[in-house]
């Protein structure tokens, strides 16, 4: 099975994005494809591949795909966009079996676990958060972000589920049309978007959170799908990405497939990297520890200590936004 994995970004160049693309070169069975418009500095990974391009230019061939007036008129607007990549892309995509989209805060580990859920046969898609997701690449499945299950009679799906009471959200369901029409963020590659579309037409779907997805709202590096101890943190090794803890029953070590950071400010403590760099990833940010034995101590009393700036960073913009909406409402 050939996989490509695509993203579409444009502005500065992402926070350790030198880290990343290593991570990419350690899963040479899948390609990336990347879309950007800024100048590629660091090596290049043969598995991955840089299409120079302007946001002006993706407008442009995103707008071609459509008979209404699409509204991307912001990068983060791609987010919406992403489930129509295998139509809108296919001619870079027609040697691949299966296509998927990522996002650059993130880090890999070892995607086999990936790999063995693709050559399963049996799914249709892989994953449903965001920034992680792979389609089987058909001209059926390229065209599901295109059905349209707006009318409010269509509640089931052919197993005879009810929708509402699986996708409990507002009754609502977003048809292709009014989302990419829209300046809103209506987070159409995940849950009550492109997932909810397979789910109606019954089409299957690996839905288990198998990554190491970080609570952006915490101080540590918190898991949202899975169990947590205080103070761990991440090891990545060779293309492995493994979670450790002191505190942890018999001090085990559990690997993913991926850390995906949402976003979050980390600092970069690392000269240069290569295929012997080891590196620390805790709430703090990343951590050449290449000589695990001389600092192994330090990162684990490191990782037990909060960050509070983390906290300040989430917190501080919804209150201002809350106080702004709250003065424009009594004013």
């Amino acid at each position: 099975m050939k996989i490509c994995i695509v993203n579409l970004y444009f502005g500065r160049v992402p926070d350790y994005f030198d880290l990343f693309l290593l991570s990419c070169s350690k899963n040479k069975k899948i390609d990336f494809l990347f879309f950007v418009d800024f100048d590629v500095t660091f090596d290049v990974p043969t598995n991955v591949t840089f299409v120079s391009s302007t946001f002006s230019e993706i407008i442009k061939l995103f707008q071609s795909h459509f008979d209404f007036n699409i509204a991307l008129n912001f990068p983060y607007k791609l987010t919406d966009f992403q489930p129509s990549i295998g139509d809108v892309f296919k001619d870079y995509l027609k040697e691949y079996d299966w296509w998927g989209h990522c996002d650059f805060d993130m880090i890999f580990g070892d995607l086999t676990q990936v790999l063995e859920l693709v050559n399963q046969s049996s799914y249709d898609k892989i994953l449903r958060q965001g920034h992680l997701t792979l389609y089987k690449n058909t001209a059926t499945i390229n065209q599901v972000y295109r059905r349209d299950f707006s009318n409010e009679d269509v509640v089931k799906n052919q197993n005879g589920l009810d929708i509402h009471r699986a996708y409990p959200h507002d009754g609502k369901y977003m048809s292709h049309e009014n989302v990419l029409s829209s300046d809103g963020i209506y987070a159409f590659d995940e849950f009550w978007g492109i997932d909810r579309l397979f789910y109606i037409l019954n089409l299957s779907v690996y839905r288990e959170p198998i990554m190491a997805d970080i609570s952006y709202k915490s101080m540590f590096l918190k898991m949202t799908a899975h169990p947590n101890f205080f103070g761990q943190y991440f090891v990545w090794r060779d293309g492995i990405l493994m979670r450790r803890s002191l505190l942890e029953k018999n001090n085990t070590t559990d690997s993913y497939p991926y850390i995906h950071l949402q976003k979050r400010k980390l600092a970069q403590h690392y000269a240069s990297l290569n295929s012997d760099t080891v590196v620390v990833i805790n709430q703090f940010g990343f951590f050449d520890c290449t000589k695990w034995h001389n600092y192994h101590y330090f990162f684990t009393v490191l990782s037990c200590i909060p960050n509070f700036a983390q906290k300040y960073r989430y917190y501080v913009p919804r209150l201002i936004k809350r106080l702004t909406i709250y003065k424009f409402n009594y004013k």
